[in-house]
């Protein structure tokens, strides 16, 4: 067994904003910064309209006609955020389209990476202001050994963090935005 001692928690400062780490098949994952989901939202919200234009004379989402289909042909390509660390899908969630974040296999720092003092994650951790953000793990089941390590590496920067555990499988979802509903 190996034992960890979890830092005590403490609250963010006040009108800091979060970043999101997340770590999922023994990797960790940056999610992308909150103005760039806006953007991937708004990219969404063109290619869903389009989708159902094209499917105009079946996609019928009130009497839940074609639904499928037209999830089906949306993510046929799915949207990719700018470091490609993600492939974004559309899901349905009780007739909310939801953005889902799925981590790429070919993506993401390994353990061996993460402890290196020039990878990616540790360049981005020098240029974040801990008065303006805080970092928010979320942890998969299958990826509690690279959490401690990079913990481990975001505590001696000084940089304030908080983790929420994930059962196996969970993907990061978020909302879609504007009036579009399935």
């Amino acid at each position: 067994p190996r034992e960890i001692t979890l830092p005590d928690p403490r609250p963010a400062p006040e009108g800091a904003e979060r970043l999101t780490i997340i770590c999922s098949n023994n990797k960790i994952y940056l999610l992308p910064h909150t103005s760039v989901i806006e953007q991937i939202r708004l990219q969404a919200q063109e290619q869903a309209l389009v989708v159902a234009k094209r499917q105009y004379r079946t996609f019928n989402p009130l009497a839940g006609e074609g639904v499928d289909r037209f999830l089906e042909e949306f993510n046929r390509r799915p949207l990719q955020d700018p470091n490609r660390h993600f492939d974004i899908e559309m899901v349905n969630s009780g007739g909310n389209p939801r953005l889902r974040f799925q981590p790429r296999e070919v993506a993401g720092e390994d353990e061996r990476i993460v402890t290196a003092a020039r990878s990616r994650f540790q360049n981005a951790l020098r240029t974040i202001n801990p008065q303006k953000y805080y970092l928010r793990f979320e942890v998969c089941a299958d990826s509690f050994d690279i959490y401690v390590t990079t913990r481990r590496i975001v505590s001696d920067m000084n940089l304030l963090a908080g983790w929420e555990p994930r059962s196996e499988g969970w993907t990061y979802t978020t909302h879609l935005g504007g009036e579009f509903r399935l």
